[in-house]
């Protein structure tokens, strides 16, 4: 449920970025004098765009904050595990 749900977010996110990339290619009216055009911001790979759609379904679903439970989780264990390790090398 969760591939076919990211498949159709990402697809959608493609086929806005392929409607954006006509639009732009498309002149509009011609313009009598040439002005500078201001610096555009680049534009996000496909992978970039991937992140963010599996960001926003992961949101979503609800799955993000249990994420980062699970790795909050880890961390404290990891602390619990180091600092057992070195109360066990003070008492030797």
């Amino acid at each position: 449920m969760k591939k076919a749900l990211l498949l159709l977010v990402v697809i959608a996110v493609g086929a806005f970025a392929v409607c954006n990339r006509k639009k732009a290619a498309q002149p509009s009216a011609p313009q009598q004098a040439v002005q500078p055009q201001p610096a555009q911001p680049q534009r996000a790979t496909a992978g970039q765009m991937a992140n963010e759609a599996a960001g926003v379904v992961d949101y979503a679903i609800g799955a993000a904050p249990i994420q980062a439970g699970q790795r909050a989780k880890q961390k404290i264990q990891q602390i619990d595990q180091q600092h057992n390790k070195q109360l066990d090398d003070a008492l030797k």
